[in-house]
């Protein structure tokens, strides 16, 4: 498994901590790419949820490079590229 964020649900005070469980999804390549490259991803994670989006954009785009079927890294780039800029 590998964390991917944090969301609030109507009804709770504290965010939810979602996973993405690579053992069940994707070729045994992909799987090997995310879990290799998830320390980047979390620093990715770690510099988002601080508001440093340029960072967070340097920590998901190395992590895509690293690993071009995880959309999910190219998703979080992409949003980090939007705060950004705003």
């Amino acid at each position: 498994m590998r964390r991917v964020g944090a969301v609030r649900v109507k009804g709770r005070r504290e965010p939810v901590e979602l996973f993405e469980i690579l053992a069940c999804c994707g070729s045994k390549d992909e799987r090997e790419q995310k879990a290799a490259g998830d320390e980047r991803f979390q620093r990715g994670l770690r510099a988002y949820a601080q508001g440093d989006m340029t960072r967070a954009k340097e920590h998901f785009t190395i992590a895509a490079a690293e690993a071009p079927s995880d959309r999910l890294a190219k998703l979080y780039a992409e949003k980090a590229t939007q705060f950004e800029q705003t």
